[in-house]
């Protein structure tokens, strides 16, 4: 538990992902997400610059608290120290949502974000698979996305 610099408490669930096994826990190829290339922001700030586009930054606070687990293996955990006293024996947690240094949660977010871009009615690039973009009736809006981890 830490302190927040209002003198509040904080706490954060974390998944202990170094203690997972690749075969066991998760496959190779489904924690990794796309990353944008680098031709890709060059090409979008050149853009910006020619056009004199504005752009925002915008950072997702708990963006891998918002992924779907879509495992074909459930996913369990031990129950939390201190919160022992609520179950009864020998119990594990089923996850449904990701949560923190899970080796799937990049995966994970970066799928629900597509299914939202797509929900929203921007297209995806097929050159590179984390630009999005649609018209609208102001013009030419594009998203690029930089998933990383923590």
């Amino acid at each position: 538990m830490q302190k927040k610099s209002n003198r509040k408490s904080r706490a954060r669930v974390n998944a202990r992902g170094f203690m997972q096994v690749v075969g066991e826990h998760y496959m190779v190829d489904s924690i990794s997400s796309p990353v944008t290339s680098k031709s890709t922001i060059i090409v979008v700030l050149v853009l910006l610059i020619i056009f004199r586009w504005t752009n925002e930054l915008v950072d997702m606070k708990g963006a891998f608290l918002c992924g779907n687990i879509q495992e074909e293996k459930p996913i369990y955990m031990k129950v939390l120290k201190g919160f022992e006293k609520h179950y009864l024996g020998d119990v594990l947690l089923l996850l449904l949502m990701t949560i923190y240094v899970l080796k799937q949660a990049e995966r994970a977010f970066w799928q629900e974000l597509t299914v939202v871009m797509k929900y929203m009615g921007y297209l995806q690039s097929t050159a590179d698979p984390c630009l999005y973009f649609s018209w609208t009736m102001t013009g030419l809006v594009i998203w690029l996305t930089w998933i990383d981890d923590y």
